[in-house]
């Protein structure tokens, strides 16, 4: 049933989710866009325009001045129709600088949600829907000791849609910072360099002893939030590319960030108000890499375990990680894929589930019919029921 008055969404992207633009030159250029993700596959990122400073407080280059754009409709566009058309309820698309740690973002959030709070609409208790995508989630939830801490009350939020959100963490950072070849940042390997400056990567890693995946050296489990522990060639700073290396000071900071990360129930969100939607591929998913026990310390990213035992994940983010203790998880199969008509499509998905499930018709379903009050099996798109998709915590 749903409820009588519907709040207004708010969508999160994932890393990499948003559009960049340099607003320095007097017409602004487009840095990051769906043209540079499929370019760079081929053409060399320009670091001037990416690279983060090495305090990553700012722009590296003095003539660069980067700001958020827009959604990137690839990945994004099916969830935010559907949601935008849902009611006549609006939908507002949140675009951050996911280079910048989740804080940072955290506190822009709270800027926008203030503004929107300002609107005139019926009916209206004045809360807002989350849908968070991957890192998304994880800048929500800072969003909400940020905004208690700067308003001095709760955030104002109605209900919570998480989907793939790494609570946990991911391997595919780790891989990610040191190869580039990590789904995570679109498996090109120059992003290495470009990532060791980012502070959103590193809070995408997972913290020591967190019960999902592990890096292993010698038998023992290690802790990458210390960089004696990282391959050697990625904490020697290399002077002809300007310093592209792991630092301890962005591992300290990464790590107080997560271990400090609030639980939305301890913001008085209560699980029945939240969902987890996560993608289930077999043997998709980074959950041990073991380490050469030698000087160089190597990771091993081509023998690494994937899912069985484990759980599986959807080519990033392990099941383990994305499920939420005592809230609804609703799985996405990798069969799904058959429900998409359009090839192209379903050959993203199919490559990279983890980056592609917002665009998939069952996710955007299921998220629009669980703003709208709908419970258990009225969740599922049709096709979906009576298969033992929900599962709690």
């Amino acid at each position: 049933m749903a409820r009588q008055a519907a709040h207004p969404t708010i969508i999160i992207p994932g890393i990499q989710g948003s559009m960049l633009q340099d607003y320095y030159p007097i017409d602004p250029v487009t840095t990051w866009s769906v043209m540079t993700v499929i370019e760079s596959k081929v053409t060399a990122l320009d670091f001037a325009k990416l690279a983060l400073s090495d305090d990553a407080q700012t722009d590296r280059d003095p003539f660069v001045m980067t700001r958020p754009h827009q959604l990137l409709s690839i990945a994004y566009a099916t969830l935010a129709s559907g949601l935008q058309g849902r009611n006549l309820v609006p939908a507002y698309l949140f675009a951050y600088d996911w280079r910048y740690s989740n804080v940072r973002s955290a506190q822009d959030l709270v800027v926008f949600v203030d503004r929107l709070r300002a609107k005139t609409l019926a009916n209206w208790d004045g809360r807002f829907d989350f849908a968070c995508h991957s890192m998304g989630g994880l800048v929500f939830r800072r969003f909400l000791d940020e905004w208690k801490r700067l308003k001095g009350t709760e955030a104002p939020v109605g209900r919570v849609a998480f989907i793939a959100t790494p609570h946990k963490g991911s391997l595919g950072a780790a891989e990610a910072l040191i190869s580039g070849e990590s789904p995570i940042l679109g498996g090109r390997k120059e992003m290495r360099k470009l990532a060791r400056t980012f502070p959103g990567v590193y809070e995408l890693l997972p913290l020591y002893g967190n019960g999902v995946m592990k890096v292993v050296k010698g038998g023992q489990e290690i802790d990458l939030f210390q960089e004696k522990n990282w391959q050697t060639n990625t904490v020697t700073p290399d002077a002809n590319a300007g310093g592209y290396d792991i630092q301890q000071r962005h591992l300290t900071d990464a790590e107080q960030v997560l271990r400090t990360l609030p639980r939305p129930e301890d913001h008085g969100i209560a699980p029945q108000n939240m969902v987890v939607i996560y993608g289930a591929k077999p043997q998709s998913t980074l959950v041990e890499v073991q380490i050469s026990n030698d000087r160089d310390q190597t990771y091993d990213f081509d023998g690494a375990k994937k899912g069985p035992g484990l759980g599986p994940g959807d080519d990033v983010v392990p099941v383990g990680s994305a499920k939420l203790p005592g809230v609804r998880a609703i799985e996405i199969k990798k069969e799904d894929l058959s429900y998409i008509w359009h090839p192209v499509q379903r050959a993203m998905v199919d490559s990279d589930l983890h980056a592609f499930l917002p665009a998939m018709d069952e996710v955007q379903t299921i998220v629009a019919n669980f703003f709208d009050g709908q419970d258990g099996e009225n969740l599922l798109p049709r096709d979906m029921r009576g298969q033992g998709r929900i599962t709690i915590g």
